[in-house]
């Protein structure tokens, strides 16, 4: 997770160093593939899907003034990437498959694989967590994240329990457990 977590940093990085004319490309390519994802996303939702994944659904869209959203592999897994590019986050809604213990393998996680600022102190990872955190406790849905040790304590102020470590040493933390 390091290594792709440390690609996840520097295209932020990159998107940041762009001159006018190359950020200009990359946010028609970023709008374009934005259009197509709500396209996808209205098309589920006129589909009548089931309660948790219609709030998931409308919850996306409710980003898209402020984010690119991007659909990744035709899943429930999304790229969002605010549209000043100070952060990128991939969330997604799965299946449990073991993760939580004690919890139904039909039951449904938020997941949060990436949560990265580009500018540092200015509450952008807390107040999208703020949101996820409230579609959480509608939908009764945990969240669940793998973290370094030293995050640990960051996300534990906001109400994340550890559940467990891996086996490379990463923490899966989750809310509303």
């Amino acid at each position: 997770m390091n290594i792709e977590l440390n690609s996840k940093i520097q295209s932020l990085n990159r998107l940041n160093s762009l001159d006018q004319e190359n950020k200009l490309k990359e946010l028609t390519f970023l709008k374009n593939s934005n259009s197509r994802t709500l396209n996808n996303i209205n098309n589920n939702l006129s589909c009548n899907p089931p309660f948790q994944i219609k709030n998931f659904l409308f919850f996306l869209k409710s980003l898209s003034d402020e984010f690119f959203i991007i659909q990744r592999n035709n899943k429930a897994e999304f790229s969002l990437l605010k549209k000043d590019f100070s952060q990128y986050i991939e969330i997604a809604l799965s299946g449990n498959s073991n993760i939580l213990p004690n919890k139904s393998l039909d039951s449904l996680n938020l997941e949060v694989f990436f949560l990265i600022s580009y500018r540092k102190g200015e509450r952008l990872g807390i107040n999208f967590l703020e949101k996820y955190i409230s579609l959480s406790k509608k939908l009764d849905i945990p969240i669940i994240l793998y973290c370094e040790k030293k995050l640990c304590a960051y996300y534990e102020r906001l109400g994340f329990k550890i559940i467990k470590v891996n086996l490379i040493g990463e923490y899966l933390m989750a809310y509303n457990f």
